[in-house]
């Protein structure tokens, strides 16, 4: 206990004690002689000075009642943090002990580490972060797969290895820790988990949950991730040959230059992902879902699925090599950060534009500029979509019809859209062309305004249970239809 605490507490006792013979007497003080001469009768004088001292008494029995009920308080308290204190010790030794245990040479002494990192990160919140990190780490250096290093593998590899031996037999610590970051709790604001160039070659993970995750220029041959979760992650040029993936969920995925040979992807989720310069030779999609899916001319597919096959899938295919492949134009270095302009075609471009921006849910930027010239921005959800009545190409997107920008667009007559994902961005810019409730075009049908507004949710990348619903909001709210036409698009897409 410390000196403070003590200090605490005999004022605290000081208090109680002062409280105690004071206040009664100030509430109740005794009876004076001079009040007591209007009552008749000295018996009735005692009676009266007796009721006068009993309610100082029921004063202080309050008093102490209350005192009593905060030392209850404050012992419970004090019981708390203690038993918060003596909890957060056995977690830091326990956590100092598993991370000991990580360090041994014996493999069965680190799969124990690995599962109690497991236990604390279920009954420590605030440590999983640092738990999934440290597992992360641990993988990527016991089962490294340092492609492009001095000495490093060929990737891929000539052949599929059929004789390696399960993850769970050769490396049964890296097996284990890759099964507790697959189970880890989803949360809002999970941390991406870093396992580039790693050696998972025969990896079991059913079910895992790596939503986000790096897992570019890994090695994944043979692996099984049958119902796994890689909705976003990044897979760019991953060894996926003859892996295990039914039902495997692999929405918005980059899978950029994937080596895809012989994959079971059999009712697996494709939508949106990005397959250009992958391989699918040989895998097989039945009942894969591939709408909105990427791809180039360097995209490889299985032989049933031809040109007419793919338009039926929903399959985008731009006719423009990926970005590793593309050669830095005039003004474009190729490196993160540049931002040349694209010497391309115009439809290109829009498909350039469209390709990141249903890789980003069409989360874009609009700017436009205010009658003093400064720049007026915000947050939309636009798509690539040819205006209806001009029938030019460009972006367009949904704003309430009480919007401010919606002002300064109709003053200005011009705006820039941007998408962006990580370094990669496009720019378009054009004249601004606006169709609603309060701005009819003598050329479009009224009528047909409700539809307009769903295809240029969906062109975003919206989808909605009730379109009857989503019509009836559209007209409380006034929405607009706003379209930018593509008459600049600068970018490094």
């Amino acid at each position: 206990m410390t000196r403070r605490t003590i200090a605490a507490i005999i004022g605290s006792l000081a208090v109680v004690f002062a409280g105690l013979a004071l206040l009664p007497q100030l509430l109740y003080p005794p009876l004076t002689g001079a009040e007591l001469q209007g009552v008749p009768g000295a018996d009735a004088r005692i009676q009266l000075q007796q009721a006068q001292g009993r309610l100082r008494n029921d004063v202080r029995s309050t008093l102490l009642q209350f005192s009593a009920g905060l030392l209850v308080i404050a012992g419970a308290t004090a019981t708390w943090r203690q038993v918060q204190v003596n909890r957060d010790g056995q977690l830091t030794e326990r956590f100092t002990k598993a991370v000991d245990q990580l360090g041994s040479d014996n493999s069965d002494v680190r799969v124990g580490g690995i599962y109690s990192l497991e236990r604390i990160a279920r009954n420590s919140p605030p440590d999983r972060n640092t738990i999934e990190y440290l597992l992360g780490a641990f993988v990527r250096n016991h089962s490294p797969w340092p492609v492009g290093a001095p000495g490093g593998p060929a990737h891929p590899t000539p052949a599929v290895d059929e004789q390696l031996p399960w993850m769970r037999v050769r490396a049964a610590d890296v097996q284990a820790a890759m099964g507790v970051l697959g189970r880890r709790t989803p949360t809002r604001d999970e941390p991406v988990v870093y396992l580039s160039r790693v050696d998972l070659r025969s990896v079991a993970l059913r079910k895992a949950h790596f939503v986000g995750a790096q897992f570019r220029y890994a090695n994944l041959a043979r692996a099984v991730l049958a119902e796994a979760r890689l909705d976003r992650a990044d897979l760019t040029g991953v060894d996926l040959r003859r892996a295990y993936l039914e039902r495997v969920r692999l929405a918005r995925a980059n899978l950029t230059r994937a080596h895809l040979q012989d994959a079971n992807l059999r009712d697996a989720d494709l939508s949106h992902a990005d397959l250009r310069g992958a391989n699918l030779t040989g895998a097989v999609l039945d009942r894969a879902v591939l709408t909105g899916a990427l791809a180039d001319r360097t995209t490889t597919w299985p032989e049933h699925v031809d040109e007419g096959r793919r338009r039926e899938l929903g399959i985008i295919e731009i006719d423009a090599p990926t970005d590793g492949d593309r050669p830095a134009s005039a003004g474009e270095s190729g490196t993160p950060g540049s931002s040349g302009g694209l010497d391309c075609g115009m439809s290109v471009d829009l498909e350039q534009v469209r390709a990141l921006s249903l890789r980003e849910d069409g989360l874009a930027t609009v700017a436009t500029t205010r009658a003093d010239g400064t720049v007026h921005s915000s947050v939309v959800n636009a798509g690539v979509l040819e205006d209806p009545v001009t029938g030019a190409p460009g972006v367009a997107y949904v704003a309430v019809g009480r919007a401010h920008k919606l002002a300064l667009l109709r003053r200005a007559g011009h705006a820039t859209v941007t998408f962006r994902r990580g370094w990669n961005w496009v720019s378009v810019t054009g004249a601004t062309h606006l169709i609603g409730p309060d701005d009819p075009d003598p050329a479009f049908d009224p009528a047909g305004l409700p539809k307009l507004l769903r295809d240029v949710f969906k062109a975003a990348t919206g989808t909605h249970d009730d379109w009857d619903e989503y019509d009836r909001v559209m007209a409380e709210e006034r929405r607009v239809a706003v379209f930018v036409t593509a008459d600049r698009i600068i970018g490094n897409p």
